[in-house]
């Protein structure tokens, strides 16, 4: 066993914390969540947190689990490099040693951390929301170019209807997880998209007509995916709205 300035070494050269450079977790004694610290916990990498937009330098000494008592997702944690991409909730604060402070903001726990849904009915449209739903992974908006990055646990998603044949626009384009809804943010508590309408032929009438070529439209056709153009080369992320199918006219020879 050895020890610097920094912590315990043990008999295999691992380091392991053996002080509290960030005193106790300050939010130790909130009475809505559950606390477990491990003040052992060392890591001398750095990493991104992406709520705070801020680089970190290690070394980390010391960390905290922080959930809520009534299963709500909590919000507070750094969203961190280390936590983007993984499916499940990272609810750890971390001891940063240089600043000895710990990263994140205060917990907090609730049911719908942007409030009810913040559009009402369009007309002709009812609207379909799931407060319950919850998902921590990070996003792209290609509503934007380049993409907006959405960092963060979304909690909350609402689905407009529209009467047939219209169709309803104004939904954020997510990827990985589209699907034509709009979500809550829950870091910035914001609802992301726009004002939800319900239109007939959000592009107008289909205009190509190749000679010798019979075409047919579908306007009510709906759906969000990836999408070539082979024609041109450009990809395209988004809505899809109405469908045409090109059948050859064997009438002409």
């Amino acid at each position: 066993m050895g020890k610097d300035g920094l912590g315990t070494i043990n008999d295999n050269g691992e380091r392991f914390a053996t002080d509290k450079p960030c005193g106790d977790f300050t939010w130790q004694n909130i009475t809505y969540v559950d606390v477990k610290c491990d003040y052992s916990y060392y890591s001398s990498d750095g990493f991104v947190d992406y709520i705070a937009k801020r680089h970190y330098h290690g070394p980390f000494s010391g960390r905290c689990n922080v959930t809520c008592s009534d299963g709500t997702p909590v919000i507070g944690p750094p969203v961190t490099s280390e936590s983007i991409g993984i499916d499940e909730p990272h609810n750890f604060y971390y001891c940063h040693v240089d600043s000895k402070t710990w990263l994140g903001t205060e917990p907090w726990c609730e049911e719908k951390p942007c409030g009810k849904f913040e559009w009402k009915d369009p007309e002709n449209g009812t609207v379909i929301c799931d407060y319950t739903y919850y998902s921590p992974l990070y996003y792209r908006d290609h509503r934007f170019d380049p993409p907006l990055r959405v960092y963060g646990g979304l909690r909350g998603r609402c689905e407009v209807q529209c009467s047939p044949p219209l169709v309803p626009t104004g939904a954020p384009l997510l990827e990985p997880d589209a699907g034509g809804y709009y979500y809550c943010h829950g870091h910035s508590a914001t609802w992301l998209g726009q004002e939800p309408k319900c239109r007939d032929r959000p592009c107008g009438d289909f205009q190509r007509s190749p000679q010798m070529a019979i075409f047919e439209c579908d306007y009510r056709r709906n759906g969000v995916r990836l999408t070539w153009d082979h024609t041109t080369g450009v990809i395209y992320f988004g809505a899809i709205i109405g469908h045409q199918v090109l059948r050859w006219d064997r009438t002409h020879t």
